[in-house]
């Protein structure tokens, strides 16, 4: 799916990218200007440079099994409204690494750091100060 995004961004351009892209990125009352400022930044986006990025997306390998060895401190964010990454998926990457922290941010879509970035910041915060001791 993604080869054959990035084959149609570099002939097209990234505009049907960023349409089909834009609905899925935020919940339904995410904050206007953090839309708005997204969507500018995808359209700006060099359609070879967004092809590139899609092309290393088909191609990333699966490294549950490499987190499933990480022994460090880490947060697993999702937005509860996040339809790229669903909630069940998060839990599945959070429960690979024991002690992992899981942040469901309510009322907010695959960027609920933008939707929510209080909540967002402070689960970070703790878990910065957590893994200082």
């Amino acid at each position: 799916r993604r080869e054959v995004q990035a084959k149609e961004v570099r002939l097209n351009g990234v505009g049907a990218l960023v349409d089909g892209m834009l609905p899925k990125l935020f919940s339904t009352g995410a904050p206007a200007e953090a839309r708005v400022r997204i969507e500018a930044q995808m359209r700006a986006a060099r359609p070879e440079a967004v092809a590139a990025v899609l092309r290393g997306m088909a191609a990333r390998p699966d490294t549950r099994e490499v987190l499933s060895r990480y022994a460090g401190p880490l947060l697993v964010g999702v937005g509860e409204a996040d339809v790229i990454t669903p909630l069940e998926r998060a839990r599945q990457l959070a429960g690979l690494v024991k002690g992992a922290t899981l942040l469901v941010v309510p009322k907010a879509g695959h960027l609920a750091h933008l939707e929510n970035p209080k909540q967002v910041n402070d689960a970070l915060a703790q878990l910065v100060r957590r893994a200082a001791g």
